[in-house]
């Protein structure tokens, strides 16, 4: 089985930091993890793992921050267009951009209001 850098099982991972601890160059580790646990690696993916590893001092991979935008709408926004929902479910996005204009002075897109309401 072939997996990627971020894939590698937490089992397999701790065993490449031991081999490499062991002195063993990456291509002897994954000639030894194809051999005793029959999986096949790149030796780019053991590379980045044991470069990453050195790097973070951790195995645990992929818990990077996410960074995203702000949100155009804030909570009164929200509230709003749940309260005009509420009072007529059969207002469409197109209404609800030029109440959120008028009301707020607030310019945002279609998708941006499907995706909220």
């Amino acid at each position: 089985m072939v997996f990627k850098p971020n894939r590698i099982p937490l089992v397999i991972k701790h065993k490449i930091l031991r081999l490499k601890r062991d002195g063993l160059k990456i291509m002897q580790i994954r000639a030894r993890l194809l051999s005793e646990d029959d999986t096949v690696f790149t030796r780019q993916a053991i590379a980045s793992f044991i470069k990453r590893y050195e790097k973070t001092g951790t195995v645990q991979g992929g818990c990077r921050p996410t960074i995203s935008r702000p949100s155009t709408f804030n909570r009164n926004h929200m509230d709003f267009i749940d309260n005009t929902m509420e009072k007529d479910s059969e207002t469409t996005a197109p209404e609800l951009k030029k109440i959120l204009l008028d009301k707020f002075g607030l310019e945002t897109s279609l998708t941006s209001i499907k995706r909220i309401r």
